[in-house]
This record gives structure tokens, C-alpha cells and sequence, in this order.
């Protein structure tokens, strides 16, 4: 009797140890899904990074391109100012010669003078006018550069905020996975 009792106790404890076993292998099955799953989750966010950090990278490759192009712009800009400066004193001083010679010449070429003077005045006005166009050009190029370079410059903030947020989920989904296990 002592032996048909131990034999059900050890039966019960055998029914126990697989049904725990079970249990336990189940449990595991589980964990695994939980850390296949979480691998995926981790790649696919990996993924999002990679690419935010591409963007960002082109971004400010275009934005520095962009400077580099409005600081050209800008060089131009500044050298057609100075040719007009330049272009303002030949003619200032062009009319002043003209002025000094017509003074001293009045008597015999009157006529002559005036039309001269005349000429270098239309071609003076012209060169200015000439140049006055290409400084408002320019400078309507310049603003054009500047507010894509201040676009992209934007879209580079925009990008950096969404890395950011896609490293702090990254950050933020790790403690959870360890807490499933």
C-alpha cells in the first residue's frame, strides 16, 4: 500500500514537472515572439534613422550649397555695386572734363561740343542704367537664394526634430522590452 502510494505521488509530481515544463516552454515561445518582435521593431527604427540621417545629410549639403551660392551672389553683388561706383566717377569725371574743355573751347567748336557732350551723357546714362538693372537682378537672385537656403535650412531643423524623436523612441522602446521579461 505504501508503494502504490508513492507510486501516485511520484505519478502526481511526474503530472506536475510536465505540466510546469509545459508551461515553461510556452513561456519561452512567448519571450522569443517578444524578441523577434522587438528585433523588428529595432530594425525597422534603425531604418527610419538611416534614412532621417540621409535626409538630413542631403539637406545640408543643399544648404551649404545654397550659401556658398548666396555668398557668390553676394561677391557679385558687392563687385557690381563697386563697378557702378566706378561707372558714376568716369562719368562724373568724364562730365567734368567735358565741362573744362567746353570752357576753353566754347568759342570755336560750340556746336561740336554740345553734341559730344551730349553723346558721352546718353552713353553714360545708358551704362548706368545698364548697371542698375544688373544690381537689381542680382540682388532679386540674392533674396531668391537666401529664402531657399532659409527653406532648406528649415526642412534640415525639421529632419533633425524627427531623428531626434525617432532616437528618443528608439531610447524609450528599449526599457519596455525588458520589461516583458
Amino acid at each position: 500500500m505504501a508503494q502504490g502510494q508513492e507510486l501516485a505521488s511520484e505519478r502526481i509530481a511526474r503530472n506536475t514537472a510536465e505540466t510546469r515544463t509545459n508551461e515553461l516552454d510556452k513561456h519561452l515561445k512567448e519571450l522569443q515572439a517578444d524578441v523577434k518582435a522587438e528585433r523588428g521593431r529595432r530594425d525597422e527604427a534603425e531604418a527610419g534613422r538611416r534614412a532621417a540621417e540621409q535626409a538630413l545629410s542631403a539637406c545640408q549639403a543643399e544648404t551649404a550649397r545654397l550659401t556658398e551660392q548666396v555668398s557668390g551672389l553676394t561677391q557679385r553683388l558687392t563687385d557690381a555695386g563697386a563697378e557702378l561706383a566706378r561707372a558714376r566717377e568716369l562719368s562724373d569725371q568724364a562730365l567734368r572734363d567735358l565741362e573744362r574743355r567746353h570752357g576753353e573751347e566754347l568759342a570755336r567748336m560750340e556746336a561740336k561740343h554740345a553734341e559730344v557732350l551730349g553723346e558721352q551723357k546718353r552713353r553714360s546714362l545708358e551704362t548706368i542704367d545698364k548697371l542698375q538693372k544688373t544690381n537689381q537682378r542680382l540682388e532679386s537672385e540674392a533674396q531668391e537664394h537666401i529664402a531657399a537656403a532659409r527653406s532648406a535650412a528649415e526642412k534640415a531643423g525639421r529632419l533633425q526634430g524627427e531623428l531626434d524623436a525617432l532616437k528618443g523612441g528608439e531610447a524609450g522602446a528599449a526599457p519596455a522590452g525588458k520589461a516583458k521579461k
